[in-house]
């Protein structure tokens, strides 16, 4: 074989239909060993390595000069059908627990290196290959009495053994191992000749923070791609940028989603959706930073995912392919802002919902330790509280498509309102931005509350009185077909007060509702339409001068300060 001639074989797929397909997904390892012989006999006498007739025996062997096509690897595939990861399997179930212990670890240490090297499905099938060797790991580790099997993670100890009893002591491990002389130098001349410290990390080269998490990378291509993303000074730079982050993620994901389904491990799902996440991540900043030319300030919740902490952890690796069409968001560059916004809310919230049947897959199949240790109804709450979310953003943006530059004010006196009373997700109160130079939400806020807890009732008492308003408004105006809804209101849950970062400027309060942490709580996302999306038609001809005096006489005079600070004052 020239230096030049490259042979493609995929080993992993190839290793484990093999497995699966052949006997050993119900340890049935005689129908395994017979398929092995049966095959190897036939792609011997494809490739013309079979023994003829009537001569004098002479082995015939694959080597680097007469080897040609992907049967001749097959070849050295189907021969060591019965190899180190095998052998554990035998020495486990024999009762020869330290022998088993070196050939789980020393399997486990190749699956990586050949994970580290591949592409995404490549790393969902060793990684699989590597949670099957897992339980010998930790059984063996218990009865061969490794100081803290029981309490350490597999991975972990598989990185002790493989240091201190196997790099350390080779002529002990050769005894156990078939060929481990040979295969350790080559994993020595491929890398570094330690796995890595959990089975569920690989060295990555960069990293992307989350909200408190992160997802690693090992793709160069895809991290010099944030890079740059990152480095953009203009905002229409970081957004092309981050397009192309988004596409390549997005392709990635096809392709590792593929692989999970092939191999029904959770493991490789989590790589599904680390690639989805990036994905999600790279559409949201493309929703700030259209925002923040828009609106010129920017308050986005982005959650948090404990599914991508090092509790649980996931990888990404491979190098995108040429990038793709633009598609949508190369359609929508030239629309107005706010119609950019209201385009990517959407792809956001496609994009939960498709991370959040991701998710559920995975904490369907984990076993319910695992659930509670990556607080796995946490995960779910926070996705659907980012999708309450995004719905509300998406549907403000809308109506402020359709109303008039004169009634913006009132729009976002609608939206705070809405967010206030139905308590639908506490983060809507950072959408409320500069509005002709005031801010509606600040001036809500120093005007009504208070430190004593019944100044917040009193809040809620008179946005809830304003809604009631604004609905007897809209059934007496043009858009009467707008129907009443019942808005989630529960008067028990006041928001939490923390000091005021503002305190000592005239007329500010010394604190101030503090918004809610997802980190810290749990709450059931409502999924209502906004009151604001519902006004929006009704909102294009409103006549605020008639309004205000209707909803003066309709709350007795109480509501006319309240509802003219809101608008921005006339």
């Amino acid at each position: 074989m020239t230096e030049t001639t490259q042979i493609g074989f995929d080993l992993l797929s190839y290793i484990h239909d093999s497995r699966q397909t052949y006997g050993l997904r119900s340890q049935d390892y005689t129908r395994y060993r017979r398929f092995c012989a049966h095959r190897l006999q036939r792609v011997r006498k494809s490739v013309k390595l079979s023994q003829g007739t009537g001569t004098t025996f002479k082995r015939k062997e694959v080597t680097a000069e007469n080897a040609r096509t992907a049967e001749h690897l097959e070849v050295l595939v189907l021969e060591a059908g019965a190899g180190v990861g095998l052998k554990s399997q035998l020495h486990f179930q024999q009762e020869e627990y330290e022998a088993a212990l070196d050939c789980a670890v020393f399997s486990r240490a190749v699956s990586l290196r050949l994970a580290q090297a591949g592409t995404s499905q490549q790393h969902a099938l060793a990684h699989a290959m590597m949670a099957t060797l897992d339980p010998i790991v930790r059984l063996s580790a218990y009865r061969v009495r490794v100081p803290g099997a029981q309490q350490k993670p597999p991975g972990e100890v598989a990185q002790e053994w493989y240091e201190q009893q196997m790099v350390g002591k080779p002529e002990r491990a050769a005894s156990n191992v078939p060929g481990y002389a040979e295969i350790a130098q080559k994993l020595a001349a491929f890398g570094s000749d330690e796995p890595a410290n959990d089975q569920y990390e690989s060295a990555c080269s960069a990293q992307l923070a989350w909200r408190g998490g992160s997802i690693g990378f090992a793709s160069s291509e895809l991290a010099g791609a944030l890079a740059k993303a990152e480095k953009a000074l203009a905002a229409e730079n970081a957004v092309a940028m981050y397009r192309v982050v988004e596409r390549a993620a997005q392709r990635l994901h096809v392709e590792s989603a593929q692989a999970a389904a092939k191999v029904q491990s959770p493991v490789a799902d989590a790589l599904a959706s680390a690639y989805l996440a990036v994905q999600l991540h790279a559409v949201c900043v493309q929703h700030a930073l259209v925002l923040a030319k828009y609106r010129k300030q920017i308050n986005l919740l982005i959650p948090r995912l404990p599914l991508f902490s090092p509790a649980v952890g996931a990888w990404i690796t491979e190098t995108p392919a040429a990038e793709a069409k633009p598609g949508l968001l190369g359609k929508i560059a030239g629309m107005p802002d706010g119609a950019q916004v209201v385009v990517l809310c959407d792809l956001i919230r496609k994009t939960l919902a498709r991370l959040q049947g991701l998710v559920a897959g995975i904490l369907a199949r984990m076993a319910p330790g695992a659930v509670r240790l990556i607080s796995g109804s946490q995960i779910s709450d926070e996705i659907s509280a980012a999708q309450a979310y995004y719905n509300a953003v998406r549907g403000y943006y809308a109506a402020a498509q359709h109303a008039s530059a004169e009634h913006t004010a009132y729009v976002d006196a609608l939206a705070l309102l809405d967010s206030v009373v139905s308590q639908e997700i506490p983060q809507a109160l950072q959408l409320i931005t500069s509005v002709s130079g005031q801010e509606p939400a600040d001036c809500l806020w120093s005007a009504q509350v208070g430190v004593a807890a019944a100044d917040v009732q009193k809040l809620e008492s008179d946005a809830a009185q304003a809604l009631q308003v604004v609905r007897g408004l809209c059934a007496d105006g043009k858009s009467s077909s707008v129907a009443a809804k019942e808005w989630v209101a529960d008067p028990s849950k006041c928001p939490a007060m923390a000091a005021n970062a503002l305190a000592g400027r005239a007329g500010a309060p010394a604190r101030v509702p503090q918004l809610v942490d997802l980190d810290a709580v749990s709450f059931a996302a409502v999924p209502v339409k906004p009151l604001f999306y519902d006004l929006a038609a009704a909102s294009i001809d409103f006549d605020l001068d008639a309004i205000e005096a209707k909803a003066g006489r309709q709350s007795k005079g109480k509501l006319s300060s309240l509802i003219g600070g809101l608008w921005g004052g006339r």
